[in-house]
């Protein structure tokens, strides 16, 4: 399980949006072009860029999600890397240290233990 703490973090100088009830970990990096809806945690040493986080979603310390969407009631597991153009629905849990190749998607309630390599990879 993830622990997070509120501290300071840092935002690149293109628009980004947190609502409300955001909790970030320490030396996280949010933006440019993020949106991350209410009652999400975030943990330390992430970074996200070009992504939509929906609400209740969980992202532990060290991922890594670039031009993304991940869906509401999410876990993505710590040291996890979410690449380019990848859709992750409603509901999924990653296990920690997986890699996920671009463009892939992930329909909802779905557990993910295992890094996904091939590009464009539809899991239903």
């Amino acid at each position: 399980m993830c622990k997070y703490r509120l501290t300071t973090i840092s935002y690149n100088t293109a628009p980004s949006l947190l609502r409300p009830n955001v909790t970030i970990g320490s030396n996280t990096e949010i933006g440019p072009n993020v949106i991350i809806h209410r009652n999400t945690k975030i943990g330390s040493t992430a970074k996200i860029v070009n992504s939509l986080i929906f609400e209740g979603s969980s992202l532990c310390d060290g991922v890594y999600v670039s031009g993304s969407i991940i869906g509401s009631n999410t876990y993505i597991g710590k040291w996890t890397r979410v690449e380019d153009g990848s859709v992750i629905g409603d509901g999924v849990y990653i296990k920690d240290s997986v890699f996920i190749a671009k463009n892939t998607k992930i329909g909802p309630y779905r557990e993910i233990m295992e890094s996904i390599y091939k590009e464009g990879e539809i899991i239903l």
